[in-house]
């Protein structure tokens, strides 16, 4: 089976996709006339947090995501949290991700350092926070050993981001029938996208819930679904698109698409990446030549796109944005390669006036 960056929900409500540009994310979550009935694709959200603060004397910028509570507490499954967070002077990205997430003790966050070069992760400190996320979070930051403590202080900011829940929608459908040695294996679907606010701005937000949301509106998206595996189309077939945000802030918000496809009853399999890039002040796709100096593309440390073996409609979508550097995804044949390139190497190539110009290494 495939695992999906996000844990879904046996049950739980969501309001409709169309409300008013003004509606506040938090009424958002709130219950609607939209309730599931058994048979149901089966839903579940993740609630989004951007906190600015101090770790001791130091500014922090923290993200922050969390499990729906609906349904969690009752079936006994894990709540997740996750996100990460830099140090406002020099960026670099720490990861940060609970070990158990559970409402009535305290949040506990394991913080890491991420060796792309060596793929591996480094435990670095913990979070004990006071209490659940919300407008506020406060605890203590501790070192691996424990032995170096520091208070810490966050606040909801969303200056120059937005809000959003990340909605995820799964599905099965009938038994495989083909005579393989898979055969039972039931067709699945999954799908996530989010629902996005940018106050004080509509048609921004228009046009980033037309490029980020769901295929339908919410109360179309459960017989969406049940409609698409009636039809046979996914018959024998495990298809996943799932989303992951990878920077909101700076106006600006890169999210990763991963899609992977298995078909049962035959060695049939592929996945792919793309990232989605935007101006939050417009709501446009932002490109690289929005970012770098013209004659970024003979540059060495910027990977050049493979036209034959690479698969995004539009070349623009071959990389994300993060805190610390630009994300390029490459495929060859059935492979797909991440090349990681930090902005202290390409400081010559940043437009000093783009988009990226607050990304800046600062050491």
């Amino acid at each position: 089976m495939l695992i999906i960056p996000l844990i879904l929900a046996l049950t739980g409500i969501l309001p409709a996709n169309n409300l008013p540009p003004n509606e506040p994310v938090s009424q958002m979550l709130a219950p609607s006339a939209v309730k599931l009935k058994a048979g149901d694709p089966s839903v579940g959200y993740r609630k989004a947090y951007r906190y600015k603060g101090k770790i001791g004397s130091a500014e922090v910028t923290v993200w922050l995501e969390t499990d729906s509570l609906t349904g969690k507490l009752s079936s006994g499954e894990d709540l997740l949290c996750e996100g990460f967070y830099f140090y406002d002077k020099h960026r670099r990205k720490l990861t940060l991700r609970n070990q158990k997430f559970d409402p009535r003790q305290p949040l506990v966050l394991e913080e890491s350092v991420i060796d792309r070069e060596q793929d591996k992760l480094t435990v670095t400190g913990r979070f004990m926070t006071a209490g659940l996320p919300g407008k506020t979070l406060n605890g203590t930051w501790l070192s691996p050993d424990g032995k170096r403590k520091l208070p810490f202080s966050l606040q909801e900011d969303y200056t120059g981001a937005v809000k959003y829940l990340s909605v995820g929608r799964a599905i099965s459908g009938r038994p495989c029938k083909d005579g393989g040695v898979e055969s039972g294996y039931e067709a699945e679907y999954y799908l996530s996208y989010l629902l996005v606010q940018v106050p004080g701005r509509p048609e921004v937000e228009a046009r980033l819930r037309k490029i980020l949301g769901g295929p339908k509106p919410e109360e179309q998206m459960p017989a969406y679904l049940k409609n698409l595996m009636k039809s046979g189309e996914y018959d024998c077939q495990e298809l996943s698109e799932t989303v992951l945000v990878k920077y909101n802030g700076d106006d600006i918000l890169s999210v990763e698409n991963h899609s992977s496809f298995h078909g049962y009853g035959a060695p049939r399999f592929y996945h792919s990446f793309t990232g989605t890039n935007l101006n939050l002040r417009t709501g446009a796709k932002l490109h690289l030549s929005d970012l770098l100096k013209p004659g970024f593309e003979q540059d060495s440390n910027i990977p050049p796109r493979n036209d034959e073996n690479y698969y995004p409609e539009d070349p623009n979508d071959y990389f994300t944005i993060e805190p610390d550097g630009l994300t390029f995804y490459l495929k060859y044949g059935a492979n797909v390669e991440e090349k990681f390139v930090r902005y202290e190497n390409i400081q010559y190539l940043i437009r000093p006036e783009g988009p990226l110009k607050g990304f800046l290494y600062r050491k």
